[in-house]
């Protein structure tokens, strides 16, 4: 082919008064005669630094018209050299620049008709030509920073992006597959770890650029492929580690996440997370729409799901932990139903985080699930709601504050370690706008599930008011008035008529920070006044069911346990409020339940009495710090543990009221009724051999069998005690015979007696707790002759 002359241009360029393209190579050649790749290179780079120095109000369109048709052409677009690809989009994109909003193309092949006629045959295959081009090669090339051609794919992109060329796409018919490939391949690359040799990850730009012809694209499609859709909603669930850990690597045909990485926290959250919730925030009103149509349609895929009948095996099984109220009418949708709903409703609590406006058409339909027939749509929904209003996204709710009792020193209210505590980005508890004020309607209905007739339901009800409580409304806020009215329905689902209600509420109050059980729980009274939120739940450890007070006694006794250098500090506040704790828990004795006793002391010597308290050796302070009862201690005095946990054995008695004080001292009476039986079992456990008798058999057994019978009596499971008993005595393991002896020895000191008895446990398997029970009542004598020795030089003024 002959060489374009320059006549063309010049012409052009005299006729009308403006410049045209000076470009006149060739760029198409015929069948059998190609053009070399580095003369076709140079040409195209040429041509595309010559376009992009054009401005588009200062150019004569017509100029283009033959190099548009030699662009397209498919010897170009189906190019085998990258490079020659990359440069002929940068040229496309340049020509698209420079001619809109009219198209350069003319002549039969490439003409664009009327509006209402639409593209002719050649242009619709040359545009789809040129959008697979930039789709498969461009767009996934920009995965690579140390590309040789780098600089082109991110000019392409920036092209489209701000020239917003991209709207061709959704002018093309059956154009569904182009437009999901765009999304999918734009969101891999930014999914994608990307890390070259010298460490240079994917530019900002990029992001950037990519987030802007996204939402365009979806601002100028009248529908968006529902593919396209599915797409961005899975951006969102990239927050939730165990929805990320099920998708990818070994683990994912079985879904297992890694609790390692799980806990990892993140500085920011993921690139295409951001992506997505840009989109969706920048078109509020077509997101809205396609949400909607999401939503729904799942919730019909589900309901049509029903009609797999529950085996006898499975269906006796839920009914042992449901009541009658609990059962669901037939016609339900079926487990796999319910697993899918169950994945939208975590969808929405993360789409309620990031853009919260493309709910507006959603929050009525799952509001129309709180009076659904079937328990398990009102359980979903009552769940979703109460996480929605908290602010928690698809990755869960924050962990629980550490309540330690056993820490030294104890936590304080001025202490802002609670607030400053570093949270994890995704389950860090953030709702962009007051859900209460967003829907009142919604809301109020969701308040109404407390009178639900499904304690299942109200059970959720309950942790989802606990959520709301401890995060303010996902740090939206709280009037005062409503805090109120919230922490009284608190109060009243700790009377729940139903265990599973009680037990619920129980784990709300454990969930509080100690600063919130002060500020907010207290705000009504304390333990000690009638009809307070904390007077009810300190009657939860009396409770007729034991699922209930095994429940609420620790959480109680946890309290008084972190609150204990308040009080010895003289907090007027919380003293008041917390100081009658301990006396609470030890008139349960009074009950003569051997499930109740058990219990009580496993809760006095790990919640109000923590054996391993203070967690710190005797030494030497190297600088001057301030102690749990806010006394400072000046450099080189020295702290004696000794001397900290016998004043808060005083704290403790003094608190106590006269009937709790008989129990206390009455325990202390335990250590010499039940040594010597101890000593004895342990000596007929060592005549016993692990059942290698040389002589006695008969009379050794016999001796050893009465024993474990009078000591499984003790136990709320007798039968479970005897038989990890005759375990213990079978196992024969002299040294668990020597270190139970060194913790009942009355010359042992209180550091070498928890050696001894943190070598017990060590040497035995949990399934022996129950006799280490046995050995923790003999503590108390311990304790109380520990106690006689300091009083007469610690503290004794406290009494």
């Amino acid at each position: 082919m002959a060489p374009r002359t320059a006549a063309t241009a010049t012409e052009i360029e005299e006729s009308h008064g403006m410049p045209g393209l000076q470009f006149n190579q060739p760029l198409s050649w015929r069948a059998g005669k190609p053009i070399a790749v580095a003369d076709l290179l140079r040409r195209l780079q040429a041509l595309s630094k010559e376009m992009q120095a054009m401005d588009q109000e200062q150019i004569e369109r017509e100029s283009f018209t033959k190099v548009a048709k030699e662009l397209v052409n498919p010897n170009l677009l189906m190019h085998k050299d990258k490079g020659v690809k990359a440069l002929t989009a940068a040229c496309l994109v340049d020509i698209l620049r420079l001619c809109a909003p009219d198209a350069p193309f003319t002549g039969q092949q490439l003409k664009v008709r009327s509006s209402t006629a639409g593209l002719n045959a050649a242009l619709l295959t040359r545009l789809q030509d040129i959008f697979n081009l930039i789709t498969h090669q461009i767009l996934p090339a920009l995965g690579d920073p140390s590309h040789a051609y780098n600089n082109q794919h991110i000019y392409v992109l920036d092209s489209l992006a701000v020239v917003k060329s991209i709207v061709l796409l959704a002018d093309i018919p059956n154009n569904e597959t182009l437009i999901t490939n765009v999304f999918k391949i734009c969101f891999d690359v930014l999914a994608s770890p990307i890390k070259i040799s010298n460490g240079e990850g994917l530019q900002k730009n990029v992001e950037m650029n990519m987030t802007a012809m996204l939402g365009c694209l979806v601002d100028e499609t009248q529908a968006l492929p529902s593919d396209a859709v599915d797409i961005i909603v899975a951006q969102f669930l990239r927050t939730d580690p165990r929805a990320v850990s099920g998708s990818s690597g070994k683990n994912k045909k079985n879904g297992i996440m890694d609790e390692k990485q799980s806990t990892l926290l993140l500085r920011q959250l993921p690139p295409a997370y951001n992506m997505a919730k840009y989109i969706c925030n920048a078109c509020p009103e077509n997101m809205a729409r396609y949400f909607s149509q999401y939503f729904n349609d799942i919730v019909i895929d589900a309901s049509q799901s029903s009609g797999h009948k529950v085996s006898n095996k499975n269906k006796k099984r839920h009914s042992d932990n449901m009541d009658d109220s609990d059962e669901d009418p037939p016609g339900g949708p079926n487990e796999e139903g319910i697993s899918d709903l169950r994945k939208v409703h975590g969808l929405l609590r993360e789409l309620w985080r990031a853009c919260p406006g493309v709910l507006r058409n959603v929050i009525p339909q799952l509001e129309a699930e709180l009076s659904a027939e079937n328990i398990q749509l009102r359980l979903l929904a009552t769940e979703t709601f109460g996480d929605i209003i908290s602010g928690i996204g698809a990755a869960g709710p924050p962990a629980p504050p550490n309540l330690d009792p056993a820490a030294y020193p104890s936590n304080a209210l001025a202490d802002p370690a609670e607030n400053t505590a570093s949270l994890n980005l995704v389950t860090k508890p953030s709702s962009p706008q007051p859900f209460p004020r967003a829907h009142p309607q919604a809301y109020a209905n969701y308040l109404g599930r407390r009178l639900d007739k499904s304690a299942l339901v109200r059970a959720a009800w309950t942790t989802g008011l606990g959520r709301i409580l401890t995060t303010s409304a996902g740090g939206a806020g709280l009037s005062q008035q409503e805090e109120d009215r919230l922490i009284v329905d608190l109060g009243r689902t700790l009377g729940d008529s139903d265990e599973k209600v009680r037990i619920a509420a129980v784990r709300v109050v454990s969930s509080f920070s100690f600063r919130d059980i002060i500020h907010k729980l207290g705000r009504s009274g304390g333990v000690d006044e009638p009809g307070s939120v904390l007077a009810i739940f300190a009657e939860r450890v009396k409770d007729l069911k034991h699922p209930v007070r095994a429940e609420a006694m620790p959480v109680l006794a946890r309290i008084w346990g972190v609150a204990v250098g308040e009080i010895s500090a003289g907090n007027e506040e919380v003293c008041a409020l917390l100081k009658g704790i301990p006396s609470k828990i030890l008139n349960t004795h009074y009950t003569n339940d051997i499930e109740v006793m058990s219990l009580l002391d496993r809760v006095f010597f790990e919640q109000l009495l923590p054996l391993n308290y203070p967690p710190i050796k005797a030494k030497t302070a190297k600088s001057t710090q301030e102690n749990s009862q806010g006394h400072t201690e000046s450099q080189g005095e020295s702290v004696d543990p000794d001397k900290i946990r016998t004043e808060r054995i005083l704290f403790l008695v003094r608190g106590l009221d006269e009937r709790a004080k008989k129990v206390f001292y009455a325990n202390q009476s335990r250590q010499p009724t039940l040594g010597p039986y101890v000593s004895t079992f342990l000596g007929r456990c060592e005549e016993y051999n692990g059942g290698v008798m040389d002589q006695n058999e008969t009379q050794i057994k016999e001796h050893l069998t009465k024993l474990i019978k009078s000591f499984a009596g003790r136990f709320a499971n007798p039968q479970q005690a005897s038989t990890d008993l005759w375990k213990f005595a079978k196992m024969h393991d002299r040294r668990s015979y020597q270190l139970i002896r060194f913790c009942m020895k009355p010359d042992t000191d209180y550091r070498t007696f928890i050696k001894a008895l943190v070598g017990v446990n060590s040497c035995l398997d949990s399934v022996w707790y129950q006799f280490l029970t046995i050995d923790r009542e003999n503590c108390l004598g311990e304790l109380s002759r520990y106690l006689r020795l300091q009083q007469s030089r610690t503290a004794w003024w406290r009494l």
